[in-house]
């Protein structure tokens, strides 16, 4: 049984620098960076799971941690504004 994978975007606040580092390896493991503390990833529901655990061995309670999943309409829908080459151009996303 083959598993539907939906883009997310992930955000966090870490207050601290070793932890933001090593927050940013993990989420780098599975998506890519649109901004410092911003990425875009395609999980399926396992991979979205482990992320979050492998994230809560890392994050303190200070720091914040989002998830916003994106249905295909909502992907459809995105602009992005951006240097050239410095995210891809999918299909999955439109610039202008």
């Amino acid at each position: 049984m083959s598993q539907t994978n939906l883009w997310y975007l992930v955000a966090y606040d870490i207050r601290e620098s070793k932890r933001w580092r090593r927050a940013y390896k993990i989420i780098r493991g599975y998506g890519k960076p649109l901004q410092y503390s911003l990425f875009r990833c395609r999980l399926s529901s396992v991979q979205l799971e482990q992320l979050r655990w492998e994230l809560e061995k890392v994050l303190e309670p200070e720091d914040a941690l989002m998830f916003v999943g994106l249905c295909s309409n909502c992907v459809e829908r995105t602009i992005l504004r951006n240097r050239v080459g410095v995210w891809e151009n999918e299909s999955a996303f439109r610039v202008v």
